[in-house]
Formats: C-alpha cells, structure tokens, sequence
C-alpha cells in the first residue's frame, strides 16, 4: 500500500511531492522510499555538517594529562602526595611513575611533597598541559631542611 507522505521541508514550506511517497508495508523490512528525498537528504547532510563542528569543538575542551615520574621515591617514608594549582590530586603515591588524569588544558602549577627521613621534601614545577595529550615531567624530592640558610657565625 502506497500512502503519501507530506513533509515540512527546512524552508517551511509544506509539499506533497512524489519524491517524498514511502511505501509503507505491514512488513517494515519491506519500507523504504520510492525516490530520494532530497530536502532529507539536505538536512542529513547539514545534520552531518554541525556533528563534525560540534566534534571539533568538543576536542578543543578535552582534558590532558600527566604523566609524573619522581625520581627518588624509594628515599621517602611513605611516599608522595601530588598537588595540582594547590589541589592536593592524589595521595601516598608509593610508585615511581604516576598518572593524573583530566587536567584541563592550560598552564598549572604541579607540587609533589613527601616526608624524607622525617623531614619534610618537595618539588615543584610549571607544567603546560595540552588538550588530549601527556605532559611528561620528571621531579626528584629535595628536603626542605637542606634548603635553609645556614646562619652566618657572629
């Protein structure tokens, strides 16, 4: 059974085209269209058109990541916490290569901090985290209290 199809195409306009006749069966295996539709077909490909635009802009927000090796964590007591624009992100990381993951793209201070010996170490450094990428950075603990000055004898 043949039935007529009316269709508001994109322009607004109604039409009752013989472009536009389905022939609808009782089998829906058997439906399809007599002809090409050409204002549907239109409108996939503008359909097809904005989800590649909406795909490209999805990839310019996605987060990156960063892969964080720490060089001297077998001298910590019990490993390191991992801190990102003063977010702590992590804790007790006891290996020597960590990942942190869905870091939005730009730059951001990264902090690792850990106790060596009892005394308190850090390392820190700016990282630039791209967009769907890994920032590789390579840190080693230094103890905070050989930092210090020493004072000057009187």
């Amino acid at each position: 059974m043949i039935l007529p199809f009316v269709f508001q195409s994109i322009e607004g306009a109604r039409t009752n085209r013989a472009d536009l006749i389905f022939d609808y069966s009782l089998d829906s295996s058997s439906c399809h269209r007599v002809e090409p539709c050409r204002p549907l077909e239109a409108a996939r490909v503008a359909a097809e058109k904005y989800s590649t635009q909406i795909e490209a802009l999805h990839d310019e927000i996605r987060p990156g990541f960063i892969e964080l090796t720490v060089q001297n964590v077998e001298s910590t007591d019990s490993g390191f916490a991992v801190e990102i624009d003063g977010e702590v992100v992590k804790r007790t990381v006891k290996t020597k290569t960590s990942a942190v993951r869905n870091i939005p793209a730009g730059i951001h201070e990264l902090t690792v901090s850990a106790s060596i010996n009892g005394a308190e170490a850090y390392a820190t450094e700016l990282v630039a985290v791209e967009t769907n990428q890994i920032a590789k950075v390579l840190l080693m603990l230094v103890d905070i209290e050989s930092n210090k000055p020493k004072p000057t004898p009187a």
